[in-house]
């Protein structure tokens, strides 16, 4: 069985286990392919599309910033596109698991790993960091894929830089601030000697407040390194992959 073969097969078991349990009143699965993503979504073609096309725009994002970058994982891949959030419980209550069983606002999903790779995305998010976690791992998995190591504040701090990523109609916003910035207010910042030589889960065990405030002194670093004065928009950051 080839990889390919693999992850088609993989995505109908995972398609087959989400529906397990619904009723006929249920919304039927689609599929909507385009040039390197596959979405399988229970919520309507158009969303779907505009999924598809959005992460064709991030794609498009990497392939002009980072050249030489291999954009091609190892496997295809897929997004699931649930159309609120109990079809996201459906597709996927180990999320909802792991917080106690709460019904808490779960926004998006992925899956790490060379022959079965996939995103799972709420289409009822209406929010500018909608699919923020999503983008994240995403970019995490371009870089990982590329790069046999990066240091941490570097690692994360570009996955937090491209999360941010925007559309509105024709036009791309990347570095855009997300959430997380705000960690940088009212907090004594840690110091770049600190930064960029840590692994924050080791530093900071259980600090999850410093955790976060690393994620967002990283993303400012990178910010920097790509709009900066002398840094040329991120071209000496891109030489670099």
């Amino acid at each position: 069985m080839t990889a390919k073969t693999r992850v088609v097969v993989s995505a109908i078991l995972l398609l087959l286990l989400a529906q397990h349990g619904l009723d006929r009143k249920e919304s039927p699965w689609t599929e909507v392919r385009s040039p390197h993503f596959l979405v399988l979504t229970d919520g309507g073609q158009g969303a779907a599309r505009r999924v598809a096309r959005e992460f064709e725009q991030l794609r498009a994002v990497f392939s002009t910033n980072f050249p030489r970058m291999r954009l091609e994982t190892g496997s295809p891949l897929l997004v699931f596109a649930p159309r609120d959030e109990d079809s996201m419980k459906r597709l996927a209550p180990a999320l909802w698991k792991k917080s106690g069983g709460s019904s808490q606002y779960v926004g998006g999903y992925f899956q790490h790993g060379w022959e079965r790779q996939f995103a799972v995305i709420r289409l009822d998010q209406d929010g500018p960091d909608a699919y923020q976690v999503v983008y994240h791992e995403y970019t995490h998995s371009l870089f990982h894929a590329n790069m046999h190591w990066l240091p941490t504040w570097l690692d994360e701090g570009l996955a937090d830089y491209y999360s941010g990523t925007k559309f509105q109609n024709s036009k791309v916003y990347v570095g855009a601030p997300i959430p997380r910035i705000q960690e940088l207010l009212g907090q004594a910042p840690i110091r770049i000697e600190e930064l960029i030589s840590v692994n924050p889960h080791a530093k900071y065990r259980n600090d999850n407040r410093r955790i976060s405030l690393f994620y967002a002194e990283s993303w400012a670093l990178v910010h920097y390194c790509t709009f900066g004065e002398g840094m040329d928009h991120g071209s000496k950051l891109s030489t670099s992959f």
